[in-house]
C-alpha cells in the first residue's frame, strides 16, 4: 500500500528499491541527497551494502569507496611510484625490499613528479541499461502520481526524462570521483597546483605554462562500468523457470526484450565487429606500431577477456554427454567471473537451428551488457508514445520484490598523455639506419611474411631504448589492445602489433643508412660564426606515449650518458686523423674520409650520439620538424670518382665553377666566376620512384668547393637547399638531374661516400 507515502522520493526508495540519490534525480529535486545523511523528508540513506535498482549502486558512497577507488588506485600505481625509491640507483633499479615498499605505499598524485590529471579526467562510460531502469522508475512514479491525484503537492511535481537522469548520474559519478582524486593531490579542479611556486629539487619536474596548457604528460583516467551478469541476477531471483527469455526479464522489461529480438542479427554483428575491428595494413616488418586509444582498448580487452574465458570453459565441457550438458548449461552461468558473456556464435554452445529461433543466455548477456544508445533511444521513444506506464511500472516493482539487483562491475584505465623530448643526434657509422630497416628475404616476393634486417642497429633503437627505460621509468603496456594477463597465462606483444604505449622517433628529415650524420668541421664552424649561421646536428623529437613517469633533469642527463657511452655529459669524439691526414684507403684502394675533430657526440661503438641537454618541449616542436625540413640549408661532404682524367685542382674547379675546398668560400660562393647558387632540376630519383610520386622539382646548390685526390678521385663539400638529392646531383641519375657533376665534368661520375655535416637553423 502506498497510502502512507507522501512523496515520489519516498515511494521510489521504499517500494522500488531506488537509492535516494536517483530518487531525487527522477523527481527533479535539485537538492541532491548526500549519501552520508538523511534528507529533509526523513528518508534514510541506503545502507552500506544496499543496491539500487536504477544505478546499480553507482551513486552510493560505499560503492565509490569499496569498488571504484581501489580500481583507480591499482591503475594509477605504476605512474605514481615514489622517486625516492630510485634516487640512489644510477639505473633506477629497485630491489625486492623497495618493490614491497612501493606496493604498500599510498598512491599520491604529486605535481612535483609531473603528475597532473587532465581536465577531462575521469571520463566514464556507464551502461545504457541505467536509462532503461530510469524509464521504468519514471513509469512507476507516474502510476504513483495517478493514484495521488487528490494530493496537489505530489501531482504538481515534474519528472525528469530517462536520458536526463542518465546524464545526471553520469555527471554525478564523474564529479564525485574527480573530487576524490583531487584529494590525493594538491590540485584544484583545473589541474593546477594550489601551492603556487613550489621548491622542486633535482629529482622534481617543473613544467612550463605552455606544457601545462597542452597537458603534456598529464594522466588520463577512464572508467568502464558494466551491468551485472544474468547469472548474478538469476542467483537472487527465486521461483523462475530456466528459460533464457525469463532469465533476461531479470534485467530488461518485456517490451525492450521484443525490440532486441527483432534486431538480434544487427546487434550480434555490432558485437562481432567490436571483437574483430578492421585495421589498415602497416607493413610486414616485426617492429611495433603505435596507435589506438586507451578507452577503446579497455573496452576491447574486457570484451575479449570474457569471450576467451567462455570459449575455454565451453571447450572443457565438449566431452560431456547430452544429458550432463543440458544439466550443466544453467549451472555454469552461475560463475561469478562470467560477467560479460559472449554470443553463441563465438562460444558455440547451442546448435545453429536453436540459435535461429531463440536467443541464448550468452547472447542475452552480451546484448544487455553492451546496449547501444540508438537501441535504448528507440525503445524510450516507443515507451513515451505508448502513454500507459502500467506494464512497465509493474515490472519495475516486481524487480524490486524479487531482490534481483546487484552491483555494476568496474574496469579502470590510466594512461599518460604523450610528451616530446627534443635533441640533436650524430651518426658516425655507415651500417646504422635511422629507423629499424627490414626487407623481404625473398626479393622477388615482396608479400613474403619473412623479413630480414639491414644494418646492425638503428638510431631510433639507440636513443629510444635508454630514454624509455632510464628517462621514463619504462613504458606501460596496460593500455595496449592485445596485452592482457589472463588466468590461462596468455598475453604479450606480438611482433608487428599495434600498441599504445611506445616511444616514437621523429627526425627532421633522414639520411640513408650508408650516409654519416656529423657535426660541421672546424673550418665550416668558423665561417658560420662570421656569417651568423647556426649549424647543428640533425634535430629529432621523441614522442613518448604512456610513460611511467615524466623525466626530470637528472633522468635526461643519464639518458645522454647512456646513449653516448660516456661518463661526461657534453662529450665529443676525439680527433680520428691518422698522421695528420683526413683520408685513408680501404681494402679496395678507394679513398675513405676520416671524421675531423669533434664531429660527433660521445663514444658509442654503434656510432650514435646525442647532444646535451635533452629537454621536454611543447608539441609544436614536433610539428616544427617538418617545416624546418623544408626550409633549412644542409651541408654535405662526399668522395667521388670519375672516368675523366683530372690533372690538377685548377682544372677541377674550373669545370665545376666552384671554390677550392678549404677556402673561405665554402658556404657562400656568390661572387664571379663561381656559378653558385646554382638552380638544378631533379626528377624523382629512380631509387625512390616506387614509393614517391613522379615529379620534377627545382632545388638549389647554395655553395660548392672541390679538391683533387688523384687522377680520378676528388672530394666535394657543398651546401644545398632542403630536399636536394645529393647522390643524384653527383651522378646525374641517368640524366634525370640537370645540371649535375657528371654533366659538368663531361664523363661518367659516381659517389662512393657521403656525409651530412650539419644543418643551418
Amino acid at each position: 500500500s502506498t497510502s502512507s507515502i507522501s512523496s515520489i522520493e519516498e515511494f521510489l526508495s521504499r517500494e522500488c528499491g531506488v537509492c535516494p540519490h536517483c530518487a531525487d534525480l527522477i523527481a527533479a529535486n535539485d537538492d541532491i541527497i548526500d549519501g552520508a545523511n538523511s534528507n529533509d523528508d526523513g528518508i534514510q540513506p541506503p545502507k552500506k551494502d544496499s543496491h539500487c535498482s536504477v544505478c546499480f549502486g553507482l551513486m552510493t558512497p560505499s560503492y565509490r569507496k569499496n569498488s571504484i577507488m581501489p580500481k583507480i588506485m591499482d591503475s594509477l600505481r605504476p605512474y605514481c611510484r615514489p622517486r625516492s625509491l630510485s634516487k640512489n640507483s644510477s639505473e633506477h633499479s629497485r630491489d625486492d625490499g623497495n618493490l614491497d615498499q612501493e606496493l604498500n605505499s599510498p598512491v599520491t598524485i604529486n605535481p612535483k613528479d609531473g603528475n597532473y590529471l587532465t581536465k577531462d579526467s575521469p571520463t566514464v562510460n556507464i551502461p545504457w541499461l541505467i536509462a532503461v531502469r530510469a524509464q521504468a522508475a519514471i513509469a512507476a512514479s507516474q502510476c504513483f502520481l495517478r493514484d495521488k491525484t487528490n494530493d496537489n503537492s505530489t501531482s504538481s511535481l515534474s519528472l525528469r526524462s530517462a536520458e536526463e537522469v542518465y546524464n545526471q548520474i553520469k555527471g554525478s559519478v564523474r564529479s564525485s570521483i574527480r573530487s576524490a582524486l583531487d584529494s590525493l593531490s594538491n590540485m584544484d579542479q583545473d589541474g593546477v597546483t594550489n601551492d603556487g611556486d613550489q621548491d622542486i629539487d633535482e629529482y622534481g619536474v617543473r613544467l612550463s605554462s605552455t606544457l601545462i596548457e597542452e597537458e603534456c604528460g598529464f594522466l588520463g583516467i577512464h572508467l568502464l562500468f558494466l551491468p551485472p551478469s544474468l547469472a548474478e541476477m538469476k542467483s537472487n531471483f527465486n521461483n523462475v523457470e530456466n528459460s533464457n527469455d525469463e532469465i533476461a526479464l531479470l534485467v530488461i522489461p518485456k517490451t525492450l526484450q521484443s525490440l532486441l529480438q527483432r534486431n538480434k542479427q544487427q546487434l550480434h554483428q555490432i558485437h562481432s565487429r567490436a571483437l574483430n575491428p578492421r585495421k589498415r595494413f602497416r607493413g610486414n616488418d616485426p617492429t611495433l606500431k603505435q596507435g589506438g586509444d586507451p578507452r577503446c582498448n579497455l573496452e576491447f580487452r574486457v570484451r575479449s577477456m570474457f569471450a576467451d574465458q567462455l570459449k575455454k570453459f565451453d571447450e572443457s565441457n565438449t566431452n560431456q554427454n547430452e544429458t550432463d550438458r543440458n544439466h550443466s548449461e544453467v549451472k555454469r552461468f552461475k560463475l561469478a567471473d562470467l560477467r560479460n558473456n559472449c554470443s553463441e556464435a563465438i562460444v558455440g554452445g547451442n546448435s545453429k537451428e536453436v540459435a535461429r529461433n531463440t536467443v541464448g543466455l550468452n547472447t542475452w548477456s552480451t546484448i544487455i551488457s553492451w546496449l547501444q544508445r540508438s537501441t535504448v533511444s528507440e525503445w524510450l521513444a516507443e515507451e513515451v508514445s505508448n502513454g500507459d506506464p502500467t506494464q512497465l511500472a509493474t515490472w519495475f516493482r516486481t524487480l524490486n520484490e524479487s531482490k534481483a539487483v546487484s552491483l555494476c562491475s568496474t574496469h579502470a584505465a590510466t594512461w599518460r598523455l604523450p610528451f616530446c623530448i627534443r635533441g640533436t643526434y650524430t651518426k658516425s657509422r655507415r651500417d646504422v639506419s635511422q629507423t629499424p630497416f627490414f626487407v623481404p628475404s625473398n626479393q622477388e616476393d615482396h608479400l613474403s611474411q619473412k623479413m630480414v634486417r639491414k644494418g646492425i642497429s638503428s638510431i631510433e633503437e639507440e636513443i629510444c631504448t635508454p630514454l624509455s627505460l632510464l628517462g621514463c621509468g619504462g613504458i606501460s603496456n596496460q593500455n595496449n589492445e592485445n596485452v592482457w594477463s589472463t588466468a590461462f597465462g596468455e598475453g604479450g606483444d606480438k611482433a608487428g602489433a599495434t600498441v599504445y604505449g611506445m616511444c616514437k622517433f621523429h627526425a627532421s628529415g633522414r639520411e640513408d643508412m650508408d650516409v654519416r650524420m656529423l657535426l660541421p668541421p672546424p673550418s665550416v664552424v668558423k665561417l658560420a660564426e662570421k656569417t651568423n649561421i647556426k649549424i647543428t646536428a640533425r634535430p629529432f623529437v621523441c614522442e613518448v606515449f604512456d610513460a611511467h613517469r615524466l623525466p626530470c633533469k637528472i633522468d635526461l642527463d643519464r639518458v645522454v650518458k647512456a646513449v653516448n657511452c660516456s661518463d661526461s655529459i657534453d662529450d665529443k669524439t676525439p680527433p680520428t686523423k691518422v698522421n695528420g691526414k683526413d683520408l685513408e684507403k680501404d681494402k679496395n684502394g678507394w679513398p675513405r674520409t676520416l671524421a675531423e675533430p669533434n664531429q660527433n657526440y660521445g663514444r658509442n661503438p654503434i656510432g650514435v650520439g646525442v647532444s646535451y641537454p635533452l629537454g621536454i618541449v611543447p608539441s609544436s616542436s614536433f610539428s616544427g620538424l617538418q617545416s624546418e625540413t623544408e626550409e633549412k640549408v644542409k651541408f654535405y661532404a662526399c668522395v667521388c670518382w670519375t672516368d675523366v682524367f683530372i690533372a690538377s685542382d685548377d682544372e677541377l674547379i674550373g669545370k665545376l665553377g666552384c671554390a677550392k675546398l678549404g677556402s673561405e668560400e665554402d658556404i657562400n660562393n656568390q661572387s664571379p666566376p663561381y656559378k653558385y647558387p646554382l638552380e638544378i632540376h631533379q626528377s624523382t630519383p629512380l631509387r625512390v620512384l616506387h614509393r614517391r610520386s613522379s615529379d620534377v622539382r627545382s632545388r638549389f646548390i647554395m655553395g660548392l668547393s672541390a679538391k683533387r685526390i688523384d687522377d680520378h678521385w676528388f672530394r666535394l663539400r657543398l651546401s644545398t637547399s632542403a630536399g636536394t638529392y645529393v647522390k643524384e646531383f653527383v651522378h646525374g641519375d641517368c640524366g634525370r638531374t640537370l645540371p649535375s657533376i657528371q654533366s659538368m665534368l663531361g664523363g661518367r661520375t659516381d659517389i662512393t661516400e657521403l656525409d651530412c655535416e650539419g644543418m643551418a637553423i
